[in-house]
């Protein structure tokens, strides 16, 4: 079975997010934070370098679903608000 490449682009992100997310841990306790917040800044990029890749490698699978709650999910987290969902205040015409 052949992977599209979608799903290679996705493995590649999810392969990015892990070696983010170790990046983030080994550096983790080296200095301590009032020494240096370049190192806390570095970890936070990578923390978010990591969710980032974790949420579009996701989507490969859940924002192109054909269950239509999932997509609704992923498309909250991914884009905000899809096509006028959740729309505030609510039309109350009668």
């Amino acid at each position: 079975m052949l992977l599209s490449r979608k799903e290679i682009v996705s493995l590649l992100l999810f392969l990015t997010a892990i070696v983010s997310v170790l990046n983030a841990s080994v550096f983790g306790n080296v200095l301590p934070l009032h020494v240096s917040y370049e190192q806390l800044a570095h970890q936070v990029v990578c923390v978010g370098t990591a969710y980032i890749c974790l949420i579009y490698a996701l989507s490969t699978w859940l924002y192109h679903s054909n269950y239509s709650r999932t997509r609704l999910h992923m498309r909250l987290v991914v884009g905000g608000r899809p096509n006028g969902a959740l729309q505030w205040p609510p039309n109350r015409s009668v």
